[in-house]
């Protein structure tokens, strides 16, 4: 009988702490008695309090002792031989993790070849997607997929999003999205409302600056929503139209369309909202150009390419919003989708045999 998991929270945007907050929810709610330990970096922590579905159960605990030596595959610094072989060490003395049922580890597979009972969850696997290459990620990378290729772990991923390596390498378990839908009423807004976020990578950031500001200006009726990490920018809070976004259930409901970099995290929130959305494929690595595609083969919104002059993205965004018909389409397209990931992956690892 499982009583006892631990989730392995990948450091690099906010999608992978959403999606397992979603999972540890479902879990708390089937059965209020498992014991529930997060491996995170601090900073994940902070947010998961302030999250719209974080459940803090009786026996749920934050760590920070089995990532301070994790790898980033978005840092030069941090993908190193020396590195990956420290953080392995990490992980081999941590108590907590050895107490575990089961694992959980979010799209890294340095924990799986540390520990047999680890489950791997995500749409994408880093050695995959990286486009950081030197002698030591080249050596990391081919060691991961050979180690996959013959292992074939299970791997929780979502259906329609994950990637070819995760197909053909894992033994894919396929989930609808990870979130339940909302009833949503947007009629009692007479304005458009939009939100523009860059998520948690900051890489779009300077972008969405120049294209917020464009926007605010082209249009003064529009009312512009920015992310914490946006309104930070002195130019972008003295616009009148322009206002932090609180990431509420209200202000979600209220919106829309969604400008963004299309990482899982706040596609979720869009399909969780019945929210269309114009995403910016700023091609940094492969899994951003699979989503960006995978979104307009689904017909649920219109994908930009990051290389597209300001002016024209703001006139064909303008465009969209005054497209009623079009709008409608995308809403359409995202109330179909199938939702209820999270639940059927927490039944999933409740059931699995040790």
């Amino acid at each position: 009988m499982i009583s006892r998991i631990a989730f392995i929270i990948c450091s690099n945007g906010y999608g992978h702490l959403k999606r397992n907050l979603a999972v540890i929810s479902s879990l708390i709610d089937l059965n209020p008695t498992i014991h529930i330990d997060i491996f995170c970096k601090p900073k994940l922590t902070q947010m998961a309090f302030t999250q719209i579905n974080f459940k803090n159960g009786k026996h749920l605990n934050f760590h920070d002792n089995a990532t301070r030596n994790e790898i980033s595959w978005l840092k030069k610094e941090h993908i190193t031989i020396a590195k990956y072989n420290e953080w392995s060490v990490e992980l081999k003395n941590n108590e907590g993790l050895k107490k575990a049922d089961i694992i959980v580890s979010d799209n890294h597979i340095l924990p799986l070849r540390v520990y047999p009972n680890v489950k791997l969850m995500g749409s994408f696997l880093w050695h995959d997607v990286n486009l950081i290459w030197n002698k030591d990620t080249s050596l990391i990378a081919k060691e991961e997929h050979d180690f996959i290729k013959i292992y074939k772990p299970d791997m929780l991923c979502l259906d329609g999003l994950a990637m070819p390596e995760v197909l053909n390498c894992t033994n894919p378990i396929k989930l609808p999205w990870f979130c339940n839908k909302l009833s949503v009423n947007k009629s009692k807004f007479s304005t458009k409302r939009l939100l523009v976020t860059g998520g948690g990578t900051n890489l779009l950031d300077e972008l969405l600056c120049r294209y917020t500001m464009a926007l605010a200006i082209s249009e003064p009726e529009l009312q512009i929503f920015i992310d914490n990490n946006l309104f930070k920018s002195k130019k972008l809070s003295s616009y009148k139209n322009i206002n932090k976004f609180s990431f509420s259930n209200e202000n979600f409901s209220s919106l829309t369309a969604v400008v963004c970099r299309p990482g899982i995290g706040i596609l979720t929130d869009c399909v969780m909202y019945n929210i269309p959305v114009i995403v910016i494929n700023d091609e940094y690595n492969n899994e951003i150009v699979n989503n960006a595609v995978k979104i307009e083969k689904i017909g649920i919104g219109i994908s930009f390419s990051s290389r597209m002059p300001t002016n024209d993205m703001v006139i064909e965004t303008l465009a969209i919003l005054n497209n009623t018909s079009l709008l409608s389409s995308f809403s359409h397209k995202i109330s179909i989708l199938p939702t209820g990931g999270a639940e059927l992956a927490a039944e999933y690892l409740l059931n699995t045999n040790i």
